[in-house]
């Protein structure tokens, strides 16, 4: 059994996957505990007693000595790799639950933190998702190639929004080259956006967003043969996940390449990039040169006002 250290109960993921790892037979389970957010003790200790966790530490020094595994899931994406330093550090593997960070500076910080030997996995489960995986392999057994490919995806920009454009980057593979904002429609009490991915190969990727309101995650495409459709069951996301997380451990699946997790990132700081700029097309090699980013400190500070106790 892999003991996890279970750091921030600030969103709903920790409780769910303790479900998951339940009802699957997983070898993971959530070993101790540490919380410095905007959860109460009482929070803390519910989740203790559901978790079935009685060690709450009070430093990350001390949890990184003992564990297999961490899993960050502080919704403030500002301080996930601060977070995850003492067990990089201890050389314990570390999840980073999504968004893993939110400026180009830490895209780079974590790709040298993965290049000089840290473990690290994260980002969204949508990318393990078993709809993605049916589609890739459909992709790869008929030959056929992606020329137009939709996502849709509801709640917020980007906390949200990462889900959808990993689903889509995990369907295409790295290779994005331009990101353009197509604009937006509002009906008075929501927006949706959308944003249109240039590929190296020529393709059209467009992930829609929409505001306020939570809404399935669907994916379209079309090929040079075809056009296939998958809505993407919530219910299962989790499960490919953790059975993702415990494979690494076994050593029986390799590690997402860091720089496919940082592409998706790159993604939509150039969306939002071109959504500042009226819609200019932004290359991913041009965004050193811009300064964009989402900030994990606001949104933090909302996420806590809307989840009081």
């Amino acid at each position: 059994m892999f003991k996890v250290g279970c750091v921030g109960i600030d969103t709903s993921h920790p409780g769910s996957f303790v479900k998951v790892m339940r009802e699957a037979g997983l070898q993971l389970e959530y070993t101790e505990v540490y919380n410095d957010g905007f959860r109460t003790d009482q929070e803390v200790e519910a989740f203790m007693e559901l978790a079935g966790v009685s060690q709450r530490c009070t430093s990350l020094d001390e949890m990184a000595k003992s564990v297999d595994i961490a899993f960050i899931h502080d919704c403030n994406w500002d301080r996930h790799l601060e977070l995850a330093a003492p067990f990089i550090e201890a050389g314990t593997p570390v999840f980073i639950d999504k968004p893993v960070v939110g400026n180009l500076a830490e895209c780079r910080k974590l790709e040298a933190l993965v290049k000089g030997g840290a473990k690290i996995l994260g980002g969204s489960s949508l990318r393990y998702a078993i709809e993605v995986g049916e589609l890739r392999e459909l992709l790869a057994d008929s030959k056929e190639q992606v020329i137009a490919m939709l996502g849709t995806c509801g709640v917020d920009r980007f906390n949200y929004g990462i889900h959808i454009v990993e689903a889509l980057h995990a369907i295409m593979g790295p290779g994005a080259k331009s990101v353009s904002y197509s604009g937006v429609t509002s009906t008075g009490n929501t927006d949706i956006e959308q944003y249109v991915v240039t590929w190296e190969s020529g393709a059209k990727v467009t992930y829609q967003l929409q505001s306020g309101v939570w809404q399935p995650c669907h994916v379209m495409l079309q090929t040079d043969q075809a056009v296939h459709h998958r809505e993407i069951i919530i219910d299962n996301v989790y499960l490919a996940l953790l059975r993702y997380i415990q494979a690494v451990l076994e050593g029986t699946c390799e590690a997402t390449d860091v720089y496919v997790q940082t592409e998706a990132i790159h993604i939509m700081l150039a969306g939002e990039a071109s959504r500042l700029r009226d819609g200019a097309e932004i290359a991913l090699k041009d965004l050193p040169e811009i300064p964009v980013h989402f900030d994990g400190n606001e949104f933090c500070n909302e996420y806590a006002l809307a989840n009081k106790p």
